[in-house]
């Protein structure tokens, strides 16, 4: 290894986000899965038929000893328990991708995992504020579509030396920035 690309590498910091989605699977909205099937992955006829009847119909009531409540009908929630659960819940989450990109962070996802990579040069903590405005639009964004972060399994990890990951914290605190409140 080169000597500069060393030093870069030991003056780099990067983070790594890891989002875990809270009750994914359940929040589904069935309008907007259908109409992302439709308009984002082109679906129709047929097929669209298919999965509008796979997810419609469904309900529950709740049963204890002799004594039985209501049937209600299910609106939302993909049926778990098969493998179209993580694909579906993965077509729901096809505007994210539009989100990151426009905000120029690296992702990837996984049924209700989706994990932020932000790289930053020594002094450059621009990134930073693409990564707060991607986070604000993402909040939104899961709040029109019923979705919500589980904070206990959403975890931020900072690499890089004490002294680049002290910066960037106090570039934090001056920045004045409020994480979102599903964040």
């Amino acid at each position: 290894m080169s000597k500069s690309l060393f030093i870069y590498l030991y003056t780099c910091t990067s983070f790594h986000i890891t989002c875990k989605h809270f009750t994914a699977f359940d929040t589904v909205d069935h309008n907007i899965l259908l109409e992302r099937l439709e308009n984002w992955v082109g679906l129709s006829g047929m097929v669209l038929k298919w999965f509008r009847s796979y997810l419609e119909g469904r309900g529950y009531y709740v049963s204890l000893g002799e004594h039985k409540s209501k049937w209600t009908s299910m609106t939302c929630g993909v049926p778990q328990g098969s493998i179209l659960a993580p694909l579906l819940f993965s077509l729901y989450l096809l505007p994210l991708s539009q989100i990151m990109r426009k905000n120029q962070i690296a992702y990837h996802s996984y049924a209700d995992d989706t994990q932020i990579y932000l790289a930053l040069s020594p002094n450059d903590y621009s990134p930073i504020d693409s990564l707060c405005q991607c986070i604000d639009e993402i909040n939104s964004w899961m709040c029109q579509n019923f979705l919500q972060l589980n904070k206990e399994k959403t975890e931020v990890i900072a690499f890089g030396n004490k002294d680049e990951v002290f910066k960037v914290n106090a570039y934090l605190d001056s920045s004045h920035y409020n994480s979102p409140p599903c964040w």
